[in-house]
Protein backbone atom coordinates (compact mmCIF):
# COMPACT_ATOMS: atom_id res chain seq x y z
CA UNK A 1 0.00 0.00 0.00
CA UNK A 2 2.92 2.32 0.69
CA UNK A 3 4.09 2.03 -2.93
CA UNK A 4 0.59 2.80 -4.19
CA UNK A 5 0.24 5.94 -2.10
CA UNK A 6 3.76 7.06 -3.01
CA UNK A 7 2.99 6.67 -6.73
CA UNK A 8 -0.21 8.69 -6.37
CA UNK A 9 1.61 11.40 -4.40
CA UNK A 10 3.90 12.01 -7.39
CA UNK A 11 1.05 13.81 -9.15
CA UNK A 12 -0.19 17.28 -8.32
CA UNK A 13 -2.01 17.31 -4.99
CA UNK A 14 -5.44 18.96 -4.83
CA UNK A 15 -8.08 19.57 -2.16
CA UNK A 16 -10.07 16.34 -1.99
CA UNK A 17 -13.49 15.74 -0.49
CA UNK A 18 -12.75 12.04 0.24
CA UNK A 19 -16.43 11.17 0.89
CA UNK A 20 -18.25 12.32 -2.22
CA UNK A 21 -21.40 10.25 -2.71
CA UNK A 22 -25.02 11.11 -3.56
CA UNK A 23 -26.00 11.91 0.05
CA UNK A 24 -23.25 14.56 0.16
CA UNK A 25 -24.26 16.39 -3.01
CA UNK A 26 -27.11 18.83 -3.60
CA UNK A 27 -28.15 20.51 -6.82
CA UNK A 28 -28.99 24.18 -6.55
CA UNK A 29 -30.22 25.54 -9.87
CA UNK A 30 -27.40 24.95 -12.35
CA UNK A 31 -24.84 24.53 -9.56
CA UNK A 32 -23.81 21.47 -7.61
CA UNK A 33 -22.94 21.79 -3.93
CA UNK A 34 -20.77 19.26 -2.07
CA UNK A 35 -21.67 18.84 1.62
CA UNK A 36 -19.97 17.20 4.60
CA UNK A 37 -16.32 18.12 4.18
CA UNK A 38 -15.33 16.25 7.36
CA UNK A 39 -12.73 14.10 5.56
CA UNK A 40 -11.43 16.83 3.25
CA UNK A 41 -7.66 17.06 2.88
CA UNK A 42 -5.00 17.65 0.26
CA UNK A 43 -4.43 14.51 -1.74
CA UNK A 44 -4.64 12.71 -5.04
CA UNK A 45 -7.44 13.68 -7.40
CA UNK A 46 -7.24 10.10 -8.70
CA UNK A 47 -8.02 8.67 -5.26
CA UNK A 48 -10.87 11.16 -4.71
CA UNK A 49 -12.41 10.22 -8.07
CA UNK A 50 -12.09 6.50 -7.24
CA UNK A 51 -13.84 7.10 -3.91
CA UNK A 52 -16.60 9.13 -5.60
CA UNK A 53 -17.22 6.48 -8.25
CA UNK A 54 -17.64 3.80 -5.60
CA UNK A 55 -20.62 5.77 -4.29
CA UNK A 56 -22.10 6.25 -7.75
CA UNK A 57 -21.94 2.91 -9.58
CA UNK A 58 -24.43 4.20 -12.16
CA UNK A 59 -21.94 6.80 -13.46
CA UNK A 60 -20.00 6.02 -16.61
CA UNK A 61 -16.45 5.58 -15.31
CA UNK A 62 -14.61 6.62 -18.47
CA UNK A 63 -16.70 9.74 -18.99
CA UNK A 64 -16.48 10.83 -15.34
CA UNK A 65 -12.72 10.24 -15.09
CA UNK A 66 -12.08 12.11 -18.35
CA UNK A 67 -14.28 15.03 -17.24
CA UNK A 68 -12.66 15.36 -13.81
CA UNK A 69 -9.01 14.55 -14.54
CA UNK A 70 -8.88 15.97 -18.07
CA UNK A 71 -5.45 16.27 -19.67
CA UNK A 72 -3.71 14.98 -16.54
CA UNK A 73 -5.32 11.54 -16.93
CA UNK A 74 -2.91 8.63 -16.63
CA UNK A 75 -4.32 5.08 -17.06
CA UNK A 76 -1.62 3.74 -14.75
CA UNK A 77 -2.46 6.20 -11.95
CA UNK A 78 -6.15 5.50 -12.41
CA UNK A 79 -5.59 1.77 -11.87
CA UNK A 80 -3.44 2.51 -8.81
CA UNK A 81 -6.13 4.76 -7.34
CA UNK A 82 -8.89 2.20 -7.86
CA UNK A 83 -6.75 -0.45 -6.21
CA UNK A 84 -5.84 1.82 -3.28
CA UNK A 85 -9.45 2.82 -2.72
CA UNK A 86 -10.63 -0.79 -2.80
CA UNK A 87 -8.08 -1.69 -0.11
CA UNK A 88 -8.96 1.32 2.07
CA UNK A 89 -12.68 0.63 1.71
CA UNK A 90 -12.21 -3.04 2.60
CA UNK A 91 -10.22 -2.17 5.72
CA UNK A 92 -12.67 0.57 6.77
CA UNK A 93 -15.61 -1.83 6.57
CA UNK A 94 -13.69 -4.55 8.39
CA UNK A 95 -12.69 -2.17 11.21
CA UNK A 96 -16.30 -0.99 11.51
CA UNK A 97 -17.42 -4.58 12.09
CA UNK A 98 -19.12 -4.81 8.72
CA UNK A 99 -18.69 -7.52 6.13
CA UNK A 100 -16.59 -5.81 3.48
CA UNK A 101 -17.12 -8.38 0.75
CA UNK A 102 -16.45 -11.92 -0.30
CA UNK A 103 -13.18 -13.83 -0.10
CA UNK A 104 -13.09 -13.62 -3.91
CA UNK A 105 -13.26 -9.82 -3.76
CA UNK A 106 -10.45 -9.76 -1.18
CA UNK A 107 -8.36 -12.02 -3.41
CA UNK A 108 -8.99 -9.65 -6.34
CA UNK A 109 -7.88 -6.66 -4.25
CA UNK A 110 -4.72 -8.47 -3.17
CA UNK A 111 -4.03 -9.49 -6.77
CA UNK A 112 -4.51 -5.91 -7.98
CA UNK A 113 -2.18 -4.60 -5.28
CA UNK A 114 0.49 -7.12 -6.25
CA UNK A 115 0.26 -6.08 -9.90
CA UNK A 116 0.27 -2.37 -9.06
CA UNK A 117 3.27 -2.55 -6.77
Amino acid sequence: MKRLSHALEQHRQVMCHNDLHPDNVRKCGLNVLALDWEYAAPGSAYFDVAAALSGWPQLDEQHFVAAVLGDEYSPHCWQLAKCAYAAVSWNWHWAAGLTPGTTEQLAAIRHSMAIAS
